[in-house]
């Protein structure tokens, strides 16, 4: 069975290298530069040719959640994999939902490129490791900034109504970009952050193995 992973914004596959789930194989899905004006749903259309599998497993993390829902509507999938993220736009916090016409989101999204805003992006993606600084700090030196800012405007746009269907949602207990209680995930583990995926990596893969 093939898992296609997607990412969180500006991040790339480093974030599930310490994922052990034996049995399948994992994917990379990287992201795309977005064209002018692209919508998310033409966006996450064109991430769809990369997979090669029929009903694969899709894997999000963060904004690749929401890519994941949004490619899901394209695909038939063996089944949708939620880590860190939003399935509607109710479960995002108050001031994404605002972003349309307040700026607060840029003081809370991560991977700003102002080298001022490391400290902020760090205690809300709950860094923990000299490994994850280092790692989101690369991010935050190469993230594109054309894609930084379609992806912040995509996220804020996001019109889902409706949780996607045979999903699982795995969330932290103390996730301070989308707080759990929210996002109304399947299960919670207890003070994780943002970046479970990579420093609780065990606890995850257990649970992603025990859905199959």
């Amino acid at each position: 069975m093939t898992v296609y992973c997607i990412s969180g914004l500006g991040a790339d596959a480093r974030v599930f290298e310490h994922l052990t789930l034996p049995g399948l194989e994992l994917v990379h899905l990287p992201w795309l530069q977005p064209l002018a004006h692209e919508p998310i749903a033409a966006y996450a259309a064109r991430m769809t040719a990369a997979v090669r599998h029929e009903k694969p497993i899709l894997m999000g993390m963060s904004f690749g959640g929401i890519m994941a829902i949004e490619m899901a509507k394209y695909l038939p999938l063996h089944r949708l994999w939620l880590i860190s993220t939003v399935k509607q736009r109710r479960e995002m916090p108050l001031y994404m939902r605002m972003g349309k016409t307040l700026p607060l989101h840029k003081l809370f999204l991560p991977l700003n490129p102002q080298r001022w805003m490391g400290p902020l992006e760090n205690y809300n993606l709950g860094v923990e490791t000299p490994d994850e600084y280092a790692m989101v700090a690369e991010y935050r030196r190469s993230v594109n900034t054309a894609y930084l800012r379609w992806a912040i405007n995509a996220i804020i746009n996001w019109e889902a109504s409706s949780p996607p269907g045979k999903s699982l949602h795995i969330h932290g207990g103390k996730d301070r970009i989308f707080p759990v209680g929210l996002a109304k995930p399947d299960h919670i583990i207890p003070g994780a952050g943002h970046l479970m995926v990579h420093n609780r990596a065990d606890q995850v893969s257990r649970l992603l193995l025990a859905d199959l």
